[in-house]
């Protein structure tokens, strides 16, 4: 009888200690659902993204593990030495000192290789990436259905995949184009996984549709880590505040950020790097405000610090068709006048020019796909002459330079987002001919 009264008595009690509890749990998840879907500056390393490893057939570099058919050969490291050994591939790497090759063949099968991944692929959430692609005009190996020698040429895709596991292809991340290029040139993807993934693939396959399976190479080279980029306009305008909070970086800080940047194709926030280039212009300018004592800063500059690359690429890496973005370029929304926080990078780019008079170049102007086809050509061409003209201005020989528009025909991003539209709305230096260093 105590014992039921007394239940009787603490039961009123135990429900509403149950209703705090739960109350206090719906509270902290909300709370924790609200912080994870506020946008941050996250990076996802690879293991090896460069592909380093001892040149060898067969044999994937170190960081990859091999997801190829049974009974078949593993992708290669090149460049092997003699070439003879190494399937006649004699392309120099885009970055450290070896690269990987990859082939699709006529029998049906093709290379791919995995790693985990230094974090997860979060759904709803978008990544950017960048890797360097080109094919071999020379990759001899034996036909795997008429056993003759073959010249594996035909221009094939990489397909990049997520999964959870060593080898699983859960989902499509991207695919790029048909690789035909023979010179190195770098590739810009976006991901928008549809599930968490812990895992990416890397694979070789024959552009679609196709009516039978061919040979084929490509060849892959310094891949960007995974970058978290905006999905939307809030988004981007959450990263922008990110940046804009930040304390002035380290000089090494200040270059690991720059080369994200370059990784997310020049994601970040214009009006940060503004303010930079401004504090910059401005330390400068302390000294002596003229514009005449400003070039002749600059002049001196150079002969203590000669320009040597051009876009990060070094003369003796520049190669004809090799494209080249440049990053800190500015533009007013529809205008094609150059803001002057360029002038230092376009100046740079002159002064190379200059002193490599044998190189000769296009300047190509691409625009996003929203207005329409007329005014994108109209402007990408007015911003490809406006930056032409700066080059002229600057003492470089205008034989040596001419200029495109190519509107909107050629996106290296998906349009569908902020993000991408900013990737798609650029100026490329195109190299035309190198001549002899």
């Amino acid at each position: 009888m105590v014992l039921k009264r007394l239940k009787h008595i603490m039961a009123p009690i135990f429900r509403q200690i149950l209703k705090v509890i739960i109350a206090t749990a719906i509270l902290l998840f909300a709370s924790v659902g609200q912080v994870s879907g506020q946008f941050s500056l996250d990076t996802i390393k690879l293991t090896n993204p460069s592909f380093e490893d001892q040149p060898q057939n067969s044999v994937p570099p170190k960081g990859w593990t091999d997801c190829g058919f049974r009974n078949e050969t593993p992708p290669d490291v090149h460049p092997i030495d003699p070439p003879s050994q190494g399937w006649h591939v004699t392309m120099e790497p885009q970055h450290g000192d070896t690269y990987m090759g990859m082939v699709v063949r006529d029998n049906d099968t093709w290379e791919r290789v995995s790693q985990q991944l230094k974090g997860t692929l979060e759904r709803g959430k978008c990544y950017g990436f960048t890797i360097w692609l080109a094919r071999s005009p020379v990759y001899v190996s034996p036909s795997h259905i008429t056993r003759q020698i073959t010249n594996y040429t035909t221009p094939v895709v990489l397909r990049i995949w997520g999964g959870n596991d060593a080898c699983d292809r859960r989902f499509l991340l991207g695919e790029s184009s048909a690789v035909s290029n023979t010179t190195w040139e770098k590739y810009y993807f976006q991901f928008n996984p549809d599930s968490d993934f812990s895992h990416i693939m890397l694979e070789a396959f024959y552009e679609t549709p196709t009516l039978f399976p061919y040979n084929g190479n490509l060849l892959l080279d310094n891949a960007s880590h995974i970058s978290r980029i905006p999905c939307n306009e809030s988004e981007t305008e959450e990263m922008e505040e990110i940046l804009a909070k930040r304390e002035v970086p380290s000089e090494k800080e200040e270059q690991e950020t720059e080369r994200v940047a370059v990784e997310s194709a020049d994601l970040a926030s214009d009006e940060l790097r503004q303010s930079n280039i401004e504090e910059d212009r401005d330390a400068l300018s302390a000294e002596d405000s003229s514009d005449e004592d400003k070039s002749d800063e600059l002049a001196l500059d150079r002969r203590e610090n000669p320009v040597r690359s051009l876009g990060g690429f070094h003369r003796s890496q520049l190669e004809e068709g090799q494209l080249i973005r440049i990053n800190r370029l500015y533009f007013d929304a529809d205008e094609a006048e150059i803001k002057e926080e360029s002038f230092e990078d376009l100046t740079k780019i002159a002064y190379f020019l200059i002193d490599n008079p044998e190189v000769v170049v296009e300047i190509g102007g691409h625009t996003n796909d929203l207005p329409s086809e007329e005014y994108c050509y109209n402007l990408s061409t007015a911003r490809a002459k406006s930056v032409t003209n700066f080059l002229i201005d600057r003492g470089v020989d205008d034989n040596r330079l001419t200029y495109k528009g190519y509107g909107k025909s050629k996106p290296v991003a998906t349009n569908k987002t902020a993000v991408g539209r900013r990737m798609n709305q650029r100026v490329e230096i195109k190299i035309l001919s190198v001549g002899e260093n």
